[in-house]
C-alpha cells in the first residue's frame, strides 16, 4: 500500500453493561508514534445501544468517532460516523 506502518503503545477502557455483560463503549488511544511520523496520538472511540427493529431488539453500533491531532496536536483529521 505504500505508507509508513507503526503500531504504537495503546492505552483504553471499555463500558460493559451490568445486566447482560454486553460491551457498550469503547475507547483506545495510541499513542508514542516516532517523530516526523505525521501524527502525534490517534483516538478511536466506539458506542453501542440497544435498537428495536420490528419486534426484536439488537445490540448495534451507533457511533464511532476517530480523532488524530497531527504535529501541533491540533484536530486535522476527525470522522464521525452516526449510525441510525
Amino acid at each position: 500500500m505504500g505508507g509508513a506502518q507503526y503500531s504504537p503503545a495503546r492505552t483504553g477502557r471499555f463500558l460493559v453493561d451490568d445486566s447482560g455483560g454486553s460491551m457498550m463503549r469503547y475507547e483506545e488511544e495510541s499513542v508514542g508514534f516516532p517523530e516526523g511520523f505525521g501524527i502525534d496520538r490517534h483516538t478511536v472511540v466506539e458506542s453501542w445501544d440497544y435498537v428495536k427493529i420490528g419486534d426484536a431488539t439488537h445490540l448495534l453500533p451507533v457511533n464511532w468517532r476517530v480523532w488524530r491531532p497531527q504535529g501541533d496536536s491540533n484536530p486535522r483529521y476527525r470522522r464521525e460516523r452516526a449510525m441510525s
